[in-house]
């Protein structure tokens, strides 16, 4: 039987709509309701394409049991992070600060006035791995909660405090990584475009689902690496990402889509691993070499299959081959796609359901897209577009007192 998460349009709470888990989106009626009846908020914050989400629903929020122990105890609210940025970053600080990683699905336990007393990411449904069951969670959270409320405050008035504060200063980019990055999983060498991140310090296991801001804002990173450095490699991977977001995150209407799921069929990454038996008949003669270049072997080196990565140099590698002179892939010139007319531009929001805020990163990144729009093709209407939007971002999120922006608008309710 469905949950009340049917009604909203969220993809993401949509996806939860038939667990037994009593849902609600985030609100006043489940605030509220927390607040009656004295009863500590569970936050589950998480986005479509995220495996490790639909894992935890697959052995959690579909349990009927596990489910039972969260309506038992706890007012439940599943959060989309796409449709409300705000909350995720706030609940992330803390989830951060509370446990030193954070990540999606992100698990947080409130207080009825939504101060976080305790947090993590993905919980398996018994104890594993030094992980603690969701189950036992559930009860010791709860339990916490109601016989141990002055070192809850304590704890919620220190991350309150701290909440907001910079601990360090910001790191530089530097070019090794920038390669290290082009070279590894993390990168679809096939397709183009960046998996989310790397689980390891190789840059070889990605968490394989795709989002448009993260290779929007790599491609930037790599067009100004090319333009200082002259380095074809950074041409190719804007060249190639920007081909990629092109051909299959684009709507037909205009508009971009947000991400790319990290399962297929079920299974995290099968569209992105390989096999040498799946790679020989389409590769024919040039299978060894091909295979060699990009570390495939029997073995695999994930999960028994292969996630393509680039071991060495092409240089270093075509030097000890019998064709030294061989032409790797993307060093030379390939046919680029004619100028496309400014859809995205026009795109109308109205054709995307929800009641979704804008935030300061929305109108600050559209109005810079406006603004590099009109630098192409010195359309006024786009400059006049950007002028719009700036203006509505200083009257929304604007402040006199400070001198700067608030992440939310005048209208947006109060966060903790």
């Amino acid at each position: 039987m469905a949950n009340r998460l049917i009604n909203e349009t969220s993809p993401y709470l949509l996806q939860h709509a038939e667990n037994p888990v009593d849902w609600y989106a985030w609100g006043e009626e489940a605030l509220g309701r927390a607040r009656d009846e004295d009863r500590p908020i569970l936050l589950s914050i998480g986005y479509s394409a995220c495996h490790w989400c639909h894992v935890m629903e697959r052995e959690s929020f579909e349990n009927d049991d596990i489910a039972a122990l969260m309506n038992d105890s706890f007012v439940n609210i599943k959060v989309d992070r796409e449709e409300r940025p705000d909350l995720d970053a706030v609940y992330m600080e803390a989830v951060q600060m509370m446990t030193g990683s954070g990540g999606w699905p992100m698990t947080v336990f409130l207080t009825p006035e939504g101060h976080p007393y305790y947090g993590g990411t993905y919980f398996p449904p018994e104890d594993r791995g030094g992980m603690p069951g969701f189950p036992r969670l559930l009860a010791a959270a709860s339990q916490a909660y109601h016989t141990n409320k002055g070192e809850i405050d304590r704890v919620t008035r220190q991350l309150s405090e701290q909440m907001g504060r910079t601990s360090e200063m910001p790191r530089g980019f530097t070019p090794l990584t920038t390669e290290k990055m082009a070279y590894g999983g993390i990168y679809d060498q096939v397709g183009g475009g960046f998996h989310r991140y790397s689980t390891d310090a190789y840059w070889l296991v990605p968490h394989f689902e795709k989002m448009l801001y993260d290779n929007a804002l790599l491609v930037r990173l790599y067009l100004h690496a090319w333009q200082v450095t002259g380095n074809p490699l950074y041409r190719r991977i804007t060249e190639e990402t920007l081909d990629y977001v092109l051909r299959e995150m684009t709507d037909p209407a205009g508009g971009f889509y947000s991400a790319q799921d990290a399962d297929s069929e079920g299974v995290e990454g099968k569209f992105f691993v390989w096999t040498p038996d799946e790679l020989r008949p389409l590769l024919g003669d040039d299978a060894d070499l091909v295979m060699g270049y990009y570390g495939v072997t029997e073995r695999g080196n994930f999960e028994g299959e292969n996630i393509l990565n680039v071991t060495r140099p092409p240089e270093e590698y075509a030097s000890q081959r019998a064709c030294p002179k061989i032409a790797w892939p993307g060093n030379h010139p390939r046919p680029r796609h004619p100028p496309r007319p400014p859809t995205a531009a026009s795109f109308e929001p109205g054709r995307t359901p929800g009641q979704a805020h804008g935030y300061l990163e929305d109108y600050a990144c559209l109005a810079d897209g406006l603004l590099s729009l009109h630098e192409a093709n010195a359309g006024a209407r786009w400059l006049q577009e950007a002028v719009s939007v700036a203006d509505d971002m200083a009257c929304c999120s604007g402040t006199t007192r400070f001198g700067g922006f608030y992440d939310t608008g005048s209208d947006h309710e109060e966060l903790v």
